[in-house]
C-alpha cells in the first residue's frame, strides 16, 4: 500500500493502536518496493517455486541484479522493523512465505537466541529445479537462520532437504548434515527443524454464511437460472499456474466427446484478477477470453451457454452461494501449495441434500490430503480431466456421501487454528528439544584438535588414583582410516596391543562401536577382553570371560527381536548403479545395512550423487522397516530405530552390571601372554630404533603397488585379505597432536589415537593397577570401592578378564549358553544386599569416534549415564546415615541402573590430522577426584 510520506506519522500511530494485535508498517522507497515485490519475489521466486523455468536471457541482465538487491534491502527492512520492537529470547517471530527468505537469518545475526519460525505457503521445486536459481546459496542460508522450516506437505520438506544438501554440500566447514527430522548447519553450528504442517481453513464462517438470509435468496436465484443443468464451478485467481486454460480445453473435450451433456451443464468460471500491470498476465488473460470465445461459439445456442466467465472478484455471500450451487468443483492447478478453494466448496457443501463432488489437480498440496474422497487428474491432460467431470457427474448419491464423509472431517479435524498452533508449539520444542534434529549437536563449539597432553594426563590422575574408566572407541576412522579398510588391510599391531594394554586393568572399560558387520569385528578384535558393537548397534558382543579351554566363545545378542531384511534385494542394484556412475566408491553390503562410501570420490559431483541417491532411496524403501541417512560421506540403509547410542545405553544400563554379576575372576596368565603376543613383531617386520618394549615396529622395504594384496570389493565378501606391512608407529610422548601424518607408502597408526592410547597403556603397565604376568592363581576378590556419597552401598571392581577362543569369520557363535550362574550370596563383599555389580561408576569417560547424524545420541547416553550419576550422589548425601535406598535405587530404569560422572560440559567437537573427525564428551578435563570423594567433573 502506498503511503505519503506526510502520512506515515499518522498511519504508524493508528496501527500501533490498533487491538488486538499492534501493527508496525514497514516503508520502502518506490524504487525497492517495485523490484522487491513485482521483480525479484513475483517474477523470479514465485514462478521457480512453481516449476517455470526460468528465463537465460534474463537470469544474468542488470535488472536481475537490481531486482536482488532490492529483495536484501526489502527483508533487511522487515528485520529492522522487528527489533524495533525489542524482543527478547522469549518472544517468537513467525516469518511468512517466499517473500522473507533472507529475513530469519538476519534476524538470528542480530539476536541470536531468537525465536524464529519460518512458512512457505508455496510448493518448493525439485534440487534440479532449485540449483538453476541465482544466488540460491544465500538464499538457502537464510532460511537457515530460522529455528523451524515449514512447509505444507512431505515432498516439499524433501526437496527442500536435498536442495540443501546438493547446493551447499555435505558435512565440512559450511556444508549440512540431513537428520530424519531436520538439518545440521555445520556453518553456522546450528540445528534446524524440517517439519509438515498443511493448512486449512475455519469452516464455521462458511457454515454459518449458508444459513443467512442473503446467502439463502442467491442460492434461490441461482437455482431457478440454471435449473435443469448441472453446474461446474471454477474459482481461480487470474495466474498461469492454475491451470485455467486447461480446464477450459478439458470442458471443450468432454462436450466434444460427450455430446448428450451439451445444452445440460454449465460451467461458472470466476478468474479473480491479479497483477494485471504484467504483460505475461495480461497475455495470459487474452488467451483466456479466446477460449471461452470459440467454446461458446462452438457448443452454445440462443438458449444455451456453456461458459460463464467472470473477470472479477466476488463478496462473500455470492461465493458461498455458489459454491453450495455447484454438483462438481473443478480444479485444475499445475502447481499450487495447498489450494484452499477446494476446502470453502466442502464447508459450503456439508449443509446440502445431495452433496457436490470434486475434481482435484494432482499437482495441488491439497491432493495429499483430500486425496481419498476426491478425483484426482493430471491437468495437462485433457482427456483424464474431462472423464473425471463424467464420472462426477454421474456419481451416485451414495458414493458422493460416502467420498464427502472423508472430506468433510478432513477439514474439520485440519482448521487454520490447528495449522497455527501445531506450528507454535513445534517451534517451542525446536527450541527446547535436547535431540539433534532440534538442537543437540547445536550445543558443540567450534571444531578444534582434541587436547592430547590434557586426556592424557587426566587419565593417568584417574589410573593412579584406581578411579574407573570408560573408554569408547570408534572403528572406522578412528582404529583404522578409510584407505586401509578400502584396501582390506587389518588392523596395526599397535592397535590391538594399546587396546588389550587398556583392557588389562581391572580399572577400565573398553567399547568399541562399529557400522561395521560383526564377522569383521570378530576378526579384527574378537579376542580382545573389550565390549564390541556392531551393524551401528544391532548387534552387541560382550568381553570373554573366564572359562575353561574348548568352552564356547561369547555370544552376539541382537538389540531388535526381529529383523525384516526383504528390503535388501531390490535395494542393492540401487546401490551397485551408484557405484558404478560415480568414480572411487564402493558398496558395503553387510548382514542387515547397506552403506556406499564416497571418502575418495570427487567432492562436488559425489554430494550430488549422494543426494541423489538419498532421495531415491527414501522414496524406494517406502514402507520399509529402515532408515535412510546421508552423512560422514557415506549413505547408509539400515534397519529402523538401531543406533550406536542405544546399544551404548543398554550396556550401561544393563549389560555391564549383569555381564560383571556373572564373570569369574580371571588368572593374569593369559591376558598378560595376549599382551606379549601384541607386543610380538610380525614376521618379517623389526622393532624400531629406540622403541623401548616394542611400541613400533618398522616394515621392510616395499613398492608402493604392493600396498594391496587383494582384489576383492567389500561388496563381494565378509572377509579380508592380508593385513599389508605397517609403517613406523608415530605414538609416543614426543609426537605433537597436529603432526601431519603421510597417506603414501607404508601405514601409521593415526597420531592422536597412536599418543592417546600408547600413554595410557603405559600408565595401566606402570600404574597401580599392574600385575605380574607370572601369575597363574586366580586372586583373592579385591575390596570393594565404596561408593561416592553414602556408606550403605558398594560397588565390586571389575573382573581381570581372560580372552576366549573367538569364532571363525563370517560365522556366528551358537548353541549352549555362555552365562554363569550369578555368585552364591555372601561370596561377594558385602552380601547379597549390597547388589554386586549393579552400580557402574566411572570417574572418567572417553569417546573417540566418527559419529553419523543419527547415531549422535552415543553422545546423549554417555551424558544422561553422568546425570544419572549426579542424581544418584545426591539422593545419597541425603540419605547418608539413615540405613535406607534413595529413591533412584528403587526406581526402575536408567537412573536406578546407571552411576556415572556427576557433571559433564556440553559435548565439544575435535579433529586430529589425518584422522577423520573425532568427537569428545570432555570439554577441559579437569582432573580426577580421588576415589571415595564425589567428583565434581571428568
Amino acid at each position: 500500500v502506498e503511503v505519503a510520506p506526510e502520512e506515515r506519522e499518522e498511519v504508524t500511530k493508528l496501527l500501533s493502536e490498533q487491538q488486538p494485535f499492534r501493527c508496525v508498517p514497514v516503508y520502502l522507497d518506490g524504487t525497492t518496493a517495485e523490484d522487491y515485490y513485482n521483480g525479484f519475489s513475483n517474477n523470479v521466486l514465485w514462478p521457480l517455486l512453481h516449476y517455470i523455468p526460468l528465463s537465460m536471457l534474463d537470469s544474468h541482465s542488470d535488472a536481475a541484479e537490481r531486482q536482488w538487491a532490492a529483495y536484501q534491502r526489502a527483508n533487511q527492512a522487515f528485520c529492522d522493523a522487528v527489533l524495533t520492537l525489542q524482543p527478547t529470547e522469549n518472544d517468537t517471530v513467525w516469518v511468512q512465505d517466499y517473500h522473507l527468505m533472507l529475513c530469519p537469518k538476519y534476524l538470528r545475526d542480530a539476536s541470536p537466541t531468537l525465536s524464529i519460525g519460518w512458512f512457505l505457503h508455496t510448493p518448493f521445486v525439485t534440487p534440479e529445479m532449485y540449483a538453476t536459481l541465482p544466488h540460491r546459496e544465500d538464499i538457502l542460508r537464510g532460511v537457515l537462520g530460522a529455528d523451524l522450516a515449514g512447509f505444507h506437505i512431505y515432498d516439499y520438506a524433501q526437496h527442500f532437504h536435498n536442495s540443501c544438501g546438493q547446493v551447499l554440500g555435505i558435512g565440512g566447514e559450511s556444508g549440512v548434515t540431513q537428520g530424519s527430522e531436520g538439518i545440521f548447519d555445520h556453518a553456522s553450528r546450528r540445528s534446524i527443524c524440517v517439519d509438515t504442517f498443511p493448512i486449512g481453513i475455519d469452516p464455521a464462517p462458511f457454515e454459518r454464511a449458508v444459513d443467512s438470509p442473503a446467502v439463502k435468496d442467491r442460492i434461490i436465484d441461482l437455482q431457478r437460472r440454471f435449473d435443469g443443468k448441472k453446474v461446474l464451478l471454477g474459482i481461480d485467481r487470474l495466474d498461469y499456474v492454475k491451470g485455467i486454460p486447461h480446464k477450459l480445453k478439458a470442458l471443450e473435450y468432454f462436450l466434444q466427446e460427450y455430446p448428450q451433456w451439451r445444452g445440460k451443464v454449465v460451467l461458472l468460471q470466476i478468474a479473480v484478477p491479479s497483477r494485471t500491470e504484467v504483460a505475461g498476465y495480461q497475455k495470459l488473460r487474452a488467451n483466456v477470453h479466446r477460449l471461452v470465445s470459440r467454446i461458446n461459439g462452438t457448443f452454445g445456442t440462443l438458449d444455451y451457454v456453456p461458459i460463464h466467465y467472470l473477470d472479477q472478484s466476488m463478496n462473500f455471500p455470492e461465493l458461498c452461494a455458489l459454491y453450495y450451487r455447484a454438483d462438481v468443483m473443478v480444479v485444475t492447478s499445475l502447481r499450487d501449495g495447498m489450494n484452499l478453494v477446494s476446502f470453502e466448496f466442502l464447508a459450503c457443501q456439508s449443509q446440502k441434500g445431495t452433496k457436490g463432488a470434486l475434481v482435484l489437480s494432482e499437482f495441488a498440496g491439497a491432493a495429499q490430503a483430500l486425496g481419498a474422497g476426491a478425483l484426482l487428474v493430471n491437468p495437462y491432460n485433457v482427456a483424464e480431466v474431462a472423464r473425471a467431470i463424467y464420472v462426477g457427474l454421474n456419481m451416485s448419491a451414495k458414493e458422493r456421501e460416502e467420498r464427502f464423509t472423508y472430506l468433510d472431517s478432513h477439514i474439520h479435524g485440519h482448521t487454520a487454528q490447528e495449522w497455527a498452533e501445531q506450528f507454535v508449539a513445534s517451534l517451542r520444542h525446536a527450541r527446547e528439544a535436547s535431540n539433534y534434529d532440534a538442537g543437540f549437536f547445536s550445543k558443540l563449539t567450534e571444531a578444534r584438535l582434541l587436547p592430547i597432553q590434557e586426556v592424557i594426563s587426566s587419565y593417568k590422575a584417574c589410573e593412579r588414583a584406581n578411579g574407573q574408566k570408560l573408554l569408547v572407541f570408534g572403528l572406522l576412522g578412528t582404529l583404522i582410516d578409510y584407505s586401509a579398510f578400502k584396501s582390506l588391510e587389518n588392523l596395526l599391531p599397535s592397535v590391538r596391543r594399546n587396546l588389550a594394554t587398556l583392557a588389562s586393568s581391572p580399572s577400565n572399560t573398553v567399547v568399541v562401536v562399529s557400522g561395521r558387520e560383526r564377522a569383521l569385528m570378530n576378526e579384527w578384535l574378537g579376542e580382545l577382553p573389550i565390549w564390541l558393537v556392531a551393524e551401528n548397534g544391532l548387534w552387541i558382543r560382550p568381553p570373554p570371560r573366564d572359562a575353561p579351554d574348548g568352552a564356547p566363545p561369547p555370544v552376539w545378542e541382537m538389540t531388535k527381536d526381529e529383523v525384516d531384511d526383504s528390503w535388501m534385494a531390490s535395494l542393492k542394484p540401487i546401490f551397485k548403479y551408484f557405484e558404478a556412475r560415480t568414480p572411487d566408491t564402493l558398496t558395503e553390503i553387510q548382514e542387515h545395512t547397506l552403506t556406499w562410501h564416497l571418502q575418495d570420490a570427487d567432492d562436488e559431483f559425489a554430494d550430488v550423487q549422494a543426494v541423489a541417491l538419498q532421495s531415491h532411496l527414501v522414496k524406494v524403501s517406502n514402507n520399509a522397516p529402515v532408515e535412510v541417512g546421508l552423512d560422514m560421506k557415506r549413505v547408509e540403509v539400515r534397519p529402523y530405530g538401531v543406533s550406536k547410542g542405544a546399544a551404548l545405553a543398554s550396556i550401561l544400563d544393563s549389560g555391564l552390571a549383569r555381564w560383571r554379576a556373572d564373570s569369574r575372576f580371571a588368572s593374569d596368565d593369559r591376558l598378560a601372554r595376549l599382551v606379549e603376543e601384541e607386543a610380538s613383531p610380525p614376521a618379517g617386520i623389526s622393532p624400531l630404533p629406540g622403541s623401548e618394549g616394542g611400541s613400533g615396529w618398522a616394515a621392510p622395504p616395499r613398492p608402493v603397488s604392493e600396498a594391496s594384496t587383494s582384489s576383492r570389493t567389500l561388496s563381494e565378501t565378509s572377509g579380508r585379505g592380508s593385513a599389508a606391512d605397517p609403517a613406523p608407529d608415530t605414538g609416543g610422548e614426543g609426537t605433537p597432536p597436529e603432526a601431519a601424518l603421510p597417506h603414501t607408502g607404508g601405514r601409521a597408526e593415526p597420531t592422536a589415537l597412536s599418543q592417546i592410547t600408547g600413554d595410557m597403556a603405559a600408565a595401566v603397565l606402570s600404574g597401580p593397577s599392574a600385575r605380574p604376568a607370572a601369575q597363574r592363581s586366580p586372586p583373592a576378590p579385591p575390596a570393594a570401592t565404596p561408593i561416592p556419597g553414602g556408606a550403605d552401598l558398594q560397588l565390586l571392581p571389575p573382573p581381570v578378564l581372560r580372552p576366549q577362543s573367538v569364532a571363525p569369520p563370517g560365522s556366528v557363535p551358537g548353541g549352549g549358553s555362555d552365562i554363569l550362574p550369578p555368585p552364591a550370596p555372601g561370596s561377594i563383599p558385602g552380601g547379597a544386599d549390597a547388589r554386586p555389580g549393579r552400580f557402574v561408576h566411572f570417574d572418567w569417560l572417553l569417546c573417540m569416534s566418527e559419529v553419523m547424524a543419527r547415531d549422535e545420541d552415543l553422545f546423549v547416553a554417555l551424558k544422561e549415564h553422568a546425570e544419572a550419576q549426579a542424581r544418584l550422589v545426591q539422593d545419597r548425601a541425603e540419605y547418608r546415615g539413615g540405613g535406607r535406598l534413595p529413591p533412584s535405587d528403587q526406581v526402575p530404569g536408567r537412573a536406578s541402573s546407571t552411576c556415572a560422572t556427576p557433571r559433564l560440559s556440553d559435548a565439544s567437537w575435535a579433529s586430529a590430522p589425518h584422522h577423520g573427525s573425532v568427537a569428545s564428551l570432555d570439554g577441559s578435563l579437569p582432573l580426577p577426584p580421588p576415589p571415595g570423594n564425589t567428583p565434581a567433573g571428568f
